[in-house]
């Protein structure tokens, strides 16, 4: 077969196969003492990265409608992982934090999908990590810049 350049729609679906196969086998689960949605962790995450957000906030980011943000934060909260915490500045607004439960299983489960991503990565070689690290900082930055 000759050399052909890489078409965008065989990028696309080559690209969601490699996030199923990885997202297949990266357990996040396996360290915690309760199932986690990949929404809830996404949630997890958020919040982790912002220390504290409403709950609009919260369902923006996310990419969902409020009722569905406060749905899944009254999971988390069942959980013990986050806490809704009055605003200090303006009472009116009640923000989402996470407790030290929610870190301490947040960084568990980070743990377990660096090293599984890293078990995952070593079968390609440096240049190609390389290679890869740059197209994906490519990526994320036109992202990024475009969500703004």
């Amino acid at each position: 077969m000759t050399k052909q350049k890489a078409s965008e729609q065989e990028i696309i679906l080559l690209s969601y196969k490699v996030i199923r196969a990885v997202g297949k086998n990266i357990k996040f689960n396996e360290t915690i003492d309760h199932e986690l949605s990949m929404l809830q962790l996404r949630a997890l995450m958020l919040i982790a990265d912002k220390e504290n957000v409403t709950m609009s906030q919260l369902a923006k980011e996310l990419n969902v409608k409020l009722p569905t943000a406060t749905v899944l934060i009254d999971r988390l909260l069942v959980n013990r992982l986050v806490e809704r915490v009055d605003d200090e500045n303006d009472r009116r607004k009640v923000l989402i934090t996470l407790t030290t439960k929610g870190k301490k299983d947040l960084e568990k489960s980070t743990k377990a999908k660096v090293e599984r991503m890293t078990y995952v990565l070593n079968v390609i070689s440096e240049q190609d990590k390389s290679n890869l690290l740059e197209i994906l900082k490519k990526l994320y930055q036109k992202l990024e810049k475009e969500g703004k």
